[in-house]
């Protein structure tokens, strides 16, 4: 499972988040491998850490596994994954739509069930493109997306080999996108590994 923790009081942030009188408010991702849908990822929430109940989606979202960031002024959550292609990396955005904390992701209908009641989401854009047409699959090693003070969202991934099995391409990229596009425009990635080193 992977942590964020919404706690705008901390970092000295006002936020505007419908949730934000819960703060500290943690939520927690995790996967469920033991599900028909190809690795979902759950949300659950807790205010005191220790009891967790359901953020989203009963069916799970899009984003199995990575370290997930917080944006402290929108509460919103950011889980990126490689796409369902394989040579891509994407990112989908949870965003509070209720004083409870509650979650709508980019890839939700606008009707879904949380913890078995009903809730209505603003129709969802769909997923976000990082990088596409990358030398392999961006799911190496778990992808992590970190939030600095000016609200930019930095996510480092490491690509696998190219369909040949070289190694030449286990290597590692970082991208930042900024809140002023709502996180939807991404620089091009830049490698910060060197080969011949892998990764692996």
């Amino acid at each position: 499972p992977w942590l964020a923790v919404f706690d705008p009081a901390l970092t000295g942030v006002t936020s505007t988040a419908p949730d934000r009188a819960l703060a500290p408010l943690t939520y927690m991702e995790y996967n469920n491998l033991q599900t028909t849908q190809a690795n979902p990822a759950y949300w659950v929430k807790s205010t005191d850490g220790i009891n967790y109940s359901p953020a989203n989606s009963d069916n799970g979202n899009f984003g199995s596994d990575g370290y997930p960031a917080l944006d402290q002024v929108t509460g919103k959550v950011f889980e990126t994954s490689g796409c369902a292609n394989g040579t891509a990396l994407c990112l989908n955005i949870g965003t509070p739509i209720d004083a409870q904390g509650d979650l709508c992701f980019l890839d939700d209908p606008a009707s879904i069930t949380i913890g078995g009641t009903s809730a209505t989401c603003p129709v969802g854009t769909g997923l976000i493109t990082i990088a596409s047409g990358l030398a392999g699959d961006p799911d190496l090693l778990f992808s992590v997306a970190s939030m600095d003070s000016a609200r930019n969202l930095h996510v480092t991934y490491a690509v696998s080999g190219a369909v040949s099995g070289s190694t030449s391409t286990y290597q590692v990229f970082t991208s930042v996108a900024s809140a002023a596009s709502n996180w939807t425009q991404w620089a091009t990635p830049v490698q910060v590994s060197l080969a011949p080193s892998n990764v692996n």
